[in-house]
C-alpha cells in the first residue's frame, strides 16, 4: 500500500515538472522577443530634412546606417538609421550572434532614428561586437516588400 502511494506521488512530481517544463519553453518561444517591439519612449527620432526621398519606381531602397555604433550606458548613441524612401516604412533589427538586440519597429519615410536603448545589453561584450542590422522594407500599409543585411560593429564602452 505504501509503495503504490509512492508511486503515484513520484508520478505526479514527474507530470508537474513536464508541465512546468513545456510551459517554460513556450514562454522562451511565444515571448522571447517581446521586448523587442520597436523603439523606446526615449528613443531620438527626427525629421530628416536634407536629404531628398527616393521615389520606389527603381525598386530599391535608400538607407542610412553607420557602421560602427557607440554602446554606452546601454544606449545606441549614433546609429543614425535613417528611411530615405517616399513610400516605404523601413524597420531595422540588429542581431549579435544569434540573439536580437535591437528592433526599431517601423520608421517611416524621411525619418532617422538617431539613438535608442540597447534592448538586450547583456548579449553585448565589453568592446567591439560584429553584428547585423537585418533592414525590412514595408509599404505604407504595412506589407512586407523585402529584406537587406548590413554588416556592421557595435562598440561597447564602460
Amino acid at each position: 500500500m505504501e509503495n503504490n502511494k509512492t508511486q503515484k506521488i513520484i508520478i505526479i512530481l514527474l507530470v508537474l515538472a513536464l508541465l512546468v517544463a513545456v510551459g517554460l519553453l513556450a514562454m522562451q518561444l511565444l515571448g522571447g522577443e517581446e521586448e523587442l517591439k520597436g523603439p523606446s519612449q526615449t528613443a531620438v527620432i527626427e525629421k530628416n530634412e536634407t536629404e531628398e526621398l527616393t521615389p520606389q519606381t527603381a525598386g530599391q531602397i535608400r538607407i542610412k546606417i553607420n557602421p560602427v555604433v557607440e554602446v554606452k550606458n546601454d544606449t545606441l548613441q549614433n546609429l543614425n538609421f535613417c528611411n530615405y524612401n517616399e513610400e516605404r516604412k523601413l524597420q531595422c533589427k540588429i542581431k549579435v550572434g544569434e540573439e536580437y538586440v535591437y528592433d526599431s519597429g517601423r520608421l517611416e519615410p524621411g525619418m532617422e532614428l538617431k539613438g535608442d536603448w540597447v534592448a538586450k545589453p547583456e548579449a553585448l561584450e565589453s568592446g567591439e561586437n560584429e553584428a547585423t542590422a537585418e533592414i525590412y522594407s514595408y509599404d505604407l500599409e504595412d506589407n512586407p516588400i523585402g529584406q537587406t543585411n548590413v554588416n556592421i560593429v557595435l562598440n561597447k564602452v564602460d
